[in-house]
């Protein structure tokens, strides 16, 4: 059963006055408040109360590295234009939206679908265009803007970092910044290098790594890889393919010492990595001990080999190795997967949904009923009544955004009678062996709660067992 049309009309009836801003900076230090201040000049300036304008805002989100749909405000935005609930829409610049150029013409695209009309309210900045070639190179000179932005970022982190590199110290302030090398730890770093420029082959560079971790105070050995191949140790930054000199750093190790060890590593580093990947690892679930019930602790395997989990409190005669741990998961899941009972497990999520959908629907008509009381009240009131005008006033916007709020979520259990039809044909049409490693770890997590580790065996909770059978059929 749908949702009441009718209930909807006139839901979207009460809507179709609002105009929606969105504002974004990308980090805590930046002012969003600049951008609102710009766009409620253009509101006054246009005679458009306050009242009548949604303020949506995504602070410290960076749009060059979080997607679109992992930005709170702009997400709920893009469900509202969808909704059909956005007429107008008041940005500051184009790349607030996006600075991806295809992140922004999917965007373009939904405005244009839901005929929204966009304002940015920066200085000289150009109209959105109703030409999607137009407005597509205008999405490119956002992304190029984004990118040489991260680049002159990135630059200024390579060259000056903030916190100096192991083995350096750092003097003077902002331009007249020195890094020089730590009299303790630099002989050691040195040496590593001179090492490591010596090496042949993977199983000599996995066995140096191994022995000379403590000069890294304990660092992951893919960290110790990447202060291998960070020029910054022989003075230097690389741009392409050349090395440029940085006058403000004194080297550690000569240029050539440096382009050797990149050398070696360039041979040995898939096969290192391998081995280091291997090494660190862990399991989908983190497991339990089924002594004390804490979760153990991952410890880091010898290079080449897995990690493995131990228990924390004592009982370390309970571990187990990561790839047996992952093997039992595979192993496990493929046994039960094909008892589940799916027309039991439709059932009842269908029983729940539908509660949920009659509360909900009762909500919103009795919210509606109270809206349209309140707009009786308003116009029995004389205009000197001022007060009790701006109180109804007052009530009936908070009263509009739970009825939108009613609305979303009628919208998502719809949608979620739609999955589960989608994700009945997922089950019955995949066959467990054919399943991706990366699907059935993700599947592992939803039938699977919690794992316990004895010393001879191993115990899954799964909170939907009442909808496994027994036996196969």
């Amino acid at each position: 059963m749908g949702i009441d049309m009718s209930l909807l009309k006139r839901m979207n009836q009460l809507y179709e006055d609002f105009v929606y801003t969105y504002a974004r900076v990308s980090t805590a230090s930046q002012d969003i408040e600049q951008q609102t201040i710009k766009i409620k000049q253009y509101l006054k300036r246009n005679n458009i109360p306050l009242d009548k304008v949604k303020f949506l805002k995504d602070n410290d989100i960076s749009a060059n590295k979080l997607s679109l749909d992992k930005r709170p405000g702009l997400e709920e935005l893009r469900m509202l234009i969808k909704q059909g609930k956005v007429k107008t829409l008041i940005v500051y610049h184009r790349d607030r939206l996006a600075r991806n150029f295809y992140e922004y013409a999917l965007l373009v695209k939904e405005l244009y679908k839901y005929n929204v009309e966009v304002i940015f309210v920066a200085t000289n900045h150009p109209a959105f265009s109703k030409d999607f070639f137009t407005e597509a190179v205008h999405g490119m000179l956002a992304q190029n803007n984004g990118l040489t932005i991260s680049s002159r970022t990135l630059d200024a982190m390579e060259q000056f970092p903030a916190t100096p590199w192991l083995g350096y110290s750092r003097k003077g302030k902002k331009s007249e910044t020195k890094y020089f090398p730590d009299p303790k730890k630099a002989p050691q770093i040195k040496g590593f290098f001179h090492e490591v420029a010596k090496i042949k082959t993977a199983e000599e560079l996995i066995e140096l790594l191994s022995e000379k971790k403590t000069v890294f105070h304990g660092k992951r050995f893919d960290e110790i890889l990447n202060y291998l191949c960070n020029p910054f140790y022989c003075g230097h930054i690389r741009k392409g393919d050349h090395y440029y000199k940085l006058d403000h750093v004194e080297p550690i190790i000569d240029l050539n010492i440096f382009l050797k060890v990149a050398s070696n590593l360039e041979k040995v580093k898939r096969r290192v990595l391998d081995a280091i990947n291997a090494s660190l690892e862990r399991s989908s679930i983190t497991p339990v001990c089924s002594k004390c019930k804490t979760q153990m602790k991952f410890r880091t395997g010898k290079l080449g080999n897995s990690g493995y989990y131990v228990c924390s409190n004592k009982h370390y005669q309970i571990k187990i190795q990561v790839d047996e741990l992952n093997g039992d998961f595979e192993k496990h899941f493929k046994e039960i997967m094909p008892r589940l009972d799916l027309d039991l497990l439709r059932k009842e999520i269908r029983v729940i949904l539908n509660r949920k959908k009659e509360t909900l629907k009762n909500k919103f008509q009795s919210i509606e009923k109270v809206i349209n009381k309140l707009n009786d009240d308003l116009g029995l009131l004389s205009p000197t009544e001022s007060d009790q005008i701006k109180y109804l006033f007052n009530r009936i916007d908070i009263l509009k955004d739970e009825l939108e709020q009613v609305h979303s979520s009628l919208t998502r259990i719809d949608d979620a009678f739609s999955e589960l039809k989608q994700l009945s044909v997922l089950i019955k049409n995949y066959l467990v062996e054919e399943l991706e490693q990366y699907e059935l770890y993700y599947m592992y997590q939803s039938f699977i709660e919690k794992i316990e580790v004895d010393r001879d065996k191993i115990i899954y909770f799964n909170p939907f067992a009442r909808f496994f059978r027994e036996e196969l059929e």
